[in-house]
């Protein structure tokens, strides 16, 4: 048995952060029925590259998902149905639309006091920012992550993938495990307010713990540790490496490494809390004597010293490495349309999840009728609902 086996969850999420808490929750064995528009669907269905028409976009992140269309303006018996046999609502769009729908916590807790309902949003549903537009760029802007990203004296830099999207599903996903739980012991379902920039925020406590000590406000180190030295990307003579010496320990094994023996004994670098002060200093010492061999040759020696170091690999290199692959992090996914198409899998190791996580994304209005009949819809009475374009 899977943990979410008889959960079932109202899916009215789009594009990133909703669809991928809801992947998440589908992986882990919840019955996620995901609602799209009549005749256009989820707009991340329209966001390319496309495989057989279909957005790789799209089918990543809305694996181990049904999928019905429904017009929720005129759709309401459908909606009523669902709710009072649903588990969890989750739904992603700007504060005020549900009230709007007539589908607020109030109204849909009326039907079913049971259910969790979880909403997702740029800057939660309260505060003077709550009806800001909100995409990933503005989050990790206003988050304080693009002040600390990138190089000294160079523009700002976006984290290179959607941290905010990503962070508040993967918190909302927690939260929805946590609301089911306490349903379990108190009877009573709850609403749930989860926000992009609460989450970034959340990722960034040692910036902001660092900050909130010092009264000093980080700012870019492109790739150096904030407080250890040395750890951060050098040049090694055939492309870039990282190295991470983590204590005093590993700095004088990892001079001898480099055959600077007269680092480790120079006092001035004995300490960490030095190493950092004077890394100004230090940095083009250690670039030199790094350059003088190959990423490959770098690593083994550091490695056999016991220092951290790795090459910098590109996202291909990434996928393709020996030990992505014996976790088997990359899937193949067989889509009706699309055919057979890989992607990364869920980072759960445990018995079973990894094959649910991988069932394909629902073709736009995939299980309408099947998802109808079940909930005791007549075959006349969903003919009717289609001619009318409700589904």
């Amino acid at each position: 048995m899977l943990p979410l086996e008889g959960i079932r969850i109202l899916d009215f999420t789009r594009v990133l952060a909703g669809p991928f808490c809801s992947w998440i929750l589908g992986s882990l064995g919840a019955e996620v029925i995901k609602i799209e528009r009549p005749g256009r669907g989820d707009q991340a269905r329209d966001i390319g590259p496309f495989v057989a028409g279909e957005s790789v976009y799209f089918m990543s992140i809305n694996r181990a998902k049904r999928g019905i269309t429904l017009d929720l303006k005129r759709g309401q018996e459908v909606l009523s149905r669902l709710i009072s046999r649903s588990d969890v609502l989750l739904e992603n769009f700007a504060p005020g639309v549900m009230e709007r729908l007539g589908l607020s916590y109030g109204e849909v807790a009326a039907q079913n006091p049971r259910i969790v309902y979880a909403s997702i949003s740029g800057f939660g549903q309260t505060g003077p920012a709550r009806d800001k537009r909100a995409y990933d760029q503005i989050i990790q802007s206003l988050s304080g992550v693009m002040a600390i990203t990138g190089e000294p004296g160079h523009p700002p830099v976006r984290v290179g993938f959607s941290i905010g999207d990503l962070a508040a599903g993967l918190f909302c996903s927690t939260a929805v495990l946590a609301a089911l739980r306490q349903r379990d012991v108190m009877g009573q379902g709850q609403r749930i307010d989860i926000s992009m920039l609460d989450a970034v925020l959340a990722l960034l406590e040692n910036p902001v713990a660092r900050y909130l000590a010092t009264g000093e406000s980080p700012g870019v180190l492109g790739s150096r540790h904030p407080t250890v030295t040395p750890n951060q990307a050098f040049r090694a003579s055939d492309g870039w490496l990282v190295l991470a010496a983590g204590n005093d320990e590993q700095w004088v094994k990892f001079c001898h490494a480099i055959d600077r023996p007269d680092l480790a004994e120079n006092p001035r670098y004995a300490k960490n809390a030095e190493r950092t002060r004077l890394r100004d200093e230090l940095e083009p010492i250690l670039q030199a004597s790094l350059l003088a061999r190959t990423r490959a040759e770098w690593v083994e020696r550091l490695e056999a010293a016991g220092v951290p170091a790795a090459p910098i690999h590109t996202i291909a290199d990434a996928v393709n490495w020996d030990q992505t692959r014996a976790r088997g992090m990359i899937r193949e996914v067989q889509h009706p349309v699309a055919g057979s198409t890989r992607f990364v899998g869920l980072p759960i190791q445990a018995s079973g999840m990894e094959e649910l996580a991988n069932s394909p994304a629902p073709t736009l209005g995939q299980d309408t009728g099947a998802l109808l009949a079940e909930l005791g819809f007549s075959e006349d009475e969903i003919t009717s609902m289609r001619h009318d374009g409700v589904i």
